[in-house]
């Protein structure tokens, strides 16, 4: 764990120590909490099973839903699918016994670590939204379409903060994912050809998620042109712009997408440059 520790203490997770063949006890078992995640650590057979806030959401207001546990307090650790959108159905989900479709764990930590927890989570989810509103973008951003690989890859193997996203289309792109999957049994189709763009404050980036490729555009090797007449189709709802080499005018694509998409794209490369 590279991130810088917060707090931890004593925990027990019942249902990781029965995946890990080990007996629940608060004194066996560890958790270590960063800006960015939580941890469970069982030392006795050194395992660590991660929570990642970008793909786990953290609630301790269970009422009595759960059993309480004298000098213990239980926070409900449950997968979401993207920390942009409204995560709260998912909680509901986790609460119906008869319905086990949300991964959820139920960490118990001593009286009064619970709200460190939650006040470092709620926290991590106000940067980022922060981050997104500094810019007061034009109009309401669509990262909540676009597939958690796309956000998460962004976030971790560049290390960039996503702005906004949505579904798109760069045709010789698009005709290299298409051999991709060819060359790798997969017949593409409308669904799982198709490609999220994600744009943050140095870079667009161009995503198919079902194999993994991801071609990044920086701002400081293209730039993105935006014609006057680029909205077309039917009430001109869709718009394209050319990200262009800053060497090779030549060397250009046309990323097709939204017209209301391209006022943000618009306006978030227009602070880079300034």
């Amino acid at each position: 764990m590279d991130e810088k520790l917060i707090d931890g203490g004593k925990a027990v997770c019942e249902k990781l120590d029965k995946l890990n063949n080990k007996n629940s006890s608060i004194n066996k078992a560890d958790w270590l909490l960063s800006e960015n995640s939580i941890c469970y650590l069982s030392p006795e057979n050194e395992k660590i099973k991660a929570f990642q806030f970008s793909d786990w959401a953290v609630n301790c207001h269970l009422g009595n839903f759960i059993k309480k546990r004298k000098g213990l307090s239980c926070i409900r650790i449950y997968r979401i699918n993207n920390p942009y959108e409204d995560n709260s159905y998912l909680f509901l989900r986790t609460l119906d016994k008869t319905n086990d479709s949300v991964e959820h764990y139920d960490l118990f930590v001593e009286n009064g670590k619970e709200l460190n927890i939650a006040q470092t989570y709620s926290l991590f989810i106000g940067n980022k939204e922060s981050s997104i509103n500094s810019y007061n973008l034009p109009t309401r951003g669509g990262l909540e379409i676009c597939r958690p690989f796309s956000i998460k890859v962004v976030e971790e193997e560049f290390e960039q903060e996503p702005l906004d996203g949505g579904a798109g289309k760069i045709k010789e792109l698009d005709s290299k994912i298409f051999d991709i999957m060819i060359s790798k049994g997969i017949k593409p189709n409308w669904r799982n050809a198709e490609a999220d763009w994600v744009i943050t404050d140095k870079a667009i980036f161009y995503i198919n998620p079902v194999i993994g490729a991801v071609y990044p555009f920086s701002f400081e090797e293209w730039i993105l042109v935006f014609g006057r007449n680029r909205a077309y189709g039917l009430n001109k709802s869709f718009a394209a712009l050319n990200i262009v080499s800053r060497t090779d005018k030549e060397n250009y694509y046309t990323l097709k997408t939204s017209n209301v998409a391209q006022q943000n794209i618009s306006y978030i490369f227009s602070k880079f440059e300034k």
